[in-house]
């Protein structure tokens, strides 16, 4: 099903802007966002895991996700009404919001009647039933073994559609469409053409149209065929939230036994020790000064142990600006990197709060973008800078809290403290947030 919210997401800026082509770049736009088909996508889910009426269930997410936008003239009306009847729509909307049931389905028969049970609500006309029941099919068969020649064979032959066409016979003649015949048959061959899960979403882009919904129905199947990357997969659960994370990991327990799609969090440590020593990371932290020159303390012990060759790099990068970061190698130390991270000097910079969180939240991006798994960090702008450690730690901490669903490199964030009052204070913290 996450398969689907990204097909979902990736699609967004594209619905009334094709793009007719798979080069685009990034994967992820910077103007990217769930739109309406993930917000019938996890209401679909909640029906099925939480035994709800599925009609109760999308009115329920419709109204709290009103502002989102992008819903079907038909399906806004029916949102708003106080009706629970269908209003026999063959819309694509069938088959975009279904992933959950081919996931959850026990057999290709269950796969239909979990679909028909969460589509009849709305899409009653028998194309829309169709479209959903072809969607949850192909789901179920992907994730039980089957080919891809066996699926597309199978929805050909079961549900009547031209499966005979290729993505480039497809991509220039296709026009925007919102019906599930002229969805559903294009979407599932996005997939059926694919080599990675990565390459069906590619697909589905370049043949114009639907975009987000044709992303949305191509991705859970894709999901099913291939699997999500750990890198695709954590990034889109940095757009969702927690409610919606909640039923996307109940879902997966029920489907599979374990939420084996939520992006695991990094661990958040703290011991007791001297940062030097901690030959196990990738990288550890000095608290900087802005010439990244050697300086007392931390900074002190860690460009002696680096040995001579460490100043004379760190100085090329300087100066080096308030809250910023950035890395040399590790030299004579046993870690690979050292990210140098200036901190505020409590009584002297202006607006600490927001400097402190700025260094914290920016040695994080420069670790994950040098693939660092363990990172030592230690009590930044908590000595000579006379940050007073009640104050600093809680900012570190929800920093390091905050963005450790977005990390995918990064396992641990190694707190290193040098006495018991501090690690104390860490702990408490760390347990806080948890």
């Amino acid at each position: 099903m996450l398969g689907a919210i990204i097909g979902d997401i990736i699609g967004s800026v594209y619905e009334f802007n094709n793009y007719r082509a798979k080069d685009f770049q990034p994967l992820f736009h910077p103007k990217a966002f769930f739109t309406d088909d993930t917000v019938c996508t996890v209401a679909v889910a909640d029906a099925l895991v939480n035994n709800r009426n599925p009609a109760e269930a999308l009115k329920e997410w419709g109204e709290r996700y009103w502002e989102n936008g992008g819903w079907g003239r038909s399906f806004a009306l029916w949102l708003g009404s106080d009706s629970l009847e269908p209003y026999n729509s063959y819309g694509n909307g069938a088959a975009m919001r279904v992933s959950a049931a081919g996931l959850l389905a026990t057999s290709i028969e269950d796969a239909v009647t979990k679909s028909n049970f969460v589509t009849y609500v709305t899409h009653n006309h028998p194309e829309g039933m169709k479209g959903a029941a072809a969607t949850a099919s192909a789901i179920y068969m992907a994730r039980t073994g089957s080919k891809q020649a066996e699926i597309r064979e199978y929805i050909a032959r079961q549900f009547g559609y031209d499966m005979s066409r290729s993505i480039d016979e497809i991509r220039p003649g296709y026009k925007f469409n919102e019906s599930c015949q002229q969805t559903v048959p294009q979407a599932l061959t996005c997939v059926l053409e694919a080599n990675s899960f990565e390459d069906a979403m590619r697909n589905a882009i370049s043949i114009g149209g639907d975009s987000d919904t044709i992303g949305a129905i191509a991705g859970g199947v894709a999901e099913a065929l291939f699997g999500i990357p750990d890198e695709i997969a954590a990034k889109a659960w940095t757009y969702l939230p927690q409610d919606m994370r909640e039923i996307l990991t109940h879902l997966y327990v029920l489907a599979g036994g374990s939420s084996q799609f939520e992006p695991q969090n990094t661990r958040i440590t703290v011991v007791r020790g001297d940062i030097v020593k901690q030959t196990d990371c990738d990288a550890i932290v000095n608290s900087a000064n802005e010439n990244l020159r050697a300086g007392s303390g931390v900074c002190g012990a860690i460009y002696r142990a680096a040995g001579p060759a460490l100043e004379p790099c760190s100085k090329q990068l300087a100066p080096l600006a308030l809250g910023a970061a950035v890395s040399t190698p590790g030299f004579n130390l046993a870690n690979r990197l050292i990210i140098h991270a200036r901190g505020p000097k409590y009584l002297v910079d202006p607006d600490p709060v927001t400097q402190l969180a700025a260094s914290m939240r920016n040695t994080l991006l420069c670790a994950e973008g040098n693939q660092v798994a363990i990172l030592a960090v230690p009590a930044i702008s908590m000595g000579v800078y006379a940050y007073p450690p009640a104050e600093a730690i809680p900012i570190l901490v929800q920093v390091a809290r905050e963005m450790s669903d977005g990390l995918v490199h990064v396992k641990e964030i190694r707190f290193v403290v040098l006495n018991a009052e501090l690690q104390s204070i860490f702990e408490q913290e760390i347990a806080r947030t948890a």
